[in-house]
């Protein structure tokens, strides 16, 4: 159904690569794409899915999504990952 599905924009404004994962399950990912400083990708995904962005090398997680029933049908809803957002990580570790 068209009604379950949202089109999701991650942006990568840091000077780190970073990868968009899949959180199928507990334990299981996929990595579904890897952003290069500056690039910007579009996804169609499912409402409740859940999508991790991690520090590509460290694995460290950045952000994590929950794709929700409000983020605009057709529209984009960004998801920007800056390099405040990855020092602030590696700081907490």
């Amino acid at each position: 159904q068209n009604s379950d599905r949202r089109m999701l924009v991650v942006r990568n404004r840091s000077t780190h690569t970073v990868e968009v994962v899949w959180a199928i399950q507990a334990g299981k990912e996929r990595t579904y794409y890897e952003l290069v400083p500056g690039a910007s990708q579009l996804v169609n995904v499912h409402v409740n899915q859940k999508w991790l962005i991690k520090e590509k090398g460290t694995k460290l997680l950045i952000k994590d999504i929950v794709v929700t029933p409000d983020m605009s049908l057709g529209g984009v809803t960004l998801h920007i990952v800056t390099d405040e957002a990855v020092q602030s990580i590696k700081e907490a570790q």
